[in-house]
C-alpha cells in the first residue's frame, strides 16, 4: 500500500495536544499516526512522527520510548538519504539532546558533530536552529565537564541569538 499521510494534519494534532499541555493525548497521537505511517508504508512520514515522537518521549520521560524512536529515525534518515542534508540535521540534534538527557552524552556528542557540519556545509551558520544546536552541545559539554568549552559555545550561541 502507497498512501501517503498527511503530515501538516498530524503537526496541527500534535500541536493541539501540546498547547493543551496533554502529553497523554500527544503521546497517543503520536502512536495513532505512527501506525498509520507504518500501515501505508509511507516512511517519509513514519520519520517526522518518530522524530516528533522523539523529543515527545523525551520531555515526558519514556526513556525506552525515546531511544527507540530515535534509533528507528537515525536508521530511516539513513535509508532515505537524508543524513547529509538539513533534515538530516534535525534528527541529529534530537537524536543527540535525547541521549544528553538520559545520560548518553558521548554518544550524542558526535551526533552533534555531524549536525554541525551539515550546517556548516549548508552556510547555515548564522540561523537559530545553528545557535540552539550550539546552546543543546554546551548543555551536553558542561555535563562532561567541559567547562571552557561549553562556556566558548553558549557565547557563541548568544552572538548568533542576539547578533
Amino acid at each position: 500500500m502507497n498512501v501517503r499521510i498527511d503530515i501538516p494534519r498530524f503537526i496541527d494534532r500534535l500541536d493541539a495536544c501540546f498547547n493543551r499541555n496533554d502529553m497523554k493525548a500527544a503521546r497517543e497521537c503520536i502512536e495513532s499516526w505512527e501506525k498509520e505511517a507504518r500501515d501505508a508504508g509511507d516512511e517519509r512520514a513514519l520519520l517526522t512522527i518518530l522524530n516528533e515522537g522523539v523529543g515527545c518521549y523525551r520531555r515526558t520521560q519514556k526513556r525506552g520510548k525515546a531511544l527507540k524512536a530515535m534509533r528507528e529515525s537515525l536508521v530511516l534518515a539513513e535509508k532515505l538519504g537524508l543524513t547529509q542534508n538539513l533534515s538530516g540535521a534535525t534528527i541529529f540534534v534530537n537524536a543527540a539532546t535525547t541521549l544528553s538527557f538520559f545520560g548518553e552524552e558521548e554518544r550524542g556528542l558526535e551526533l552533534y558533530v555531524k549536525a554541525a557540519a551539515i550546517y556548516e556545509k549548508e552556510g547555515r551558520t548564522e540561523t537559530y536552529e545553528y545557535a540552539a544546536l550550539m546552546n543543546n552541545e554546551a548543555g551536553m559539554l558542561y555535563a562532561l565537564k567541559k567547562y571552557d568549552e561549553a562556556e566558548a559555545m553558549r557565547e557563541s550561541a548568544k552572538e548568533i541569538y542576539y547578533g
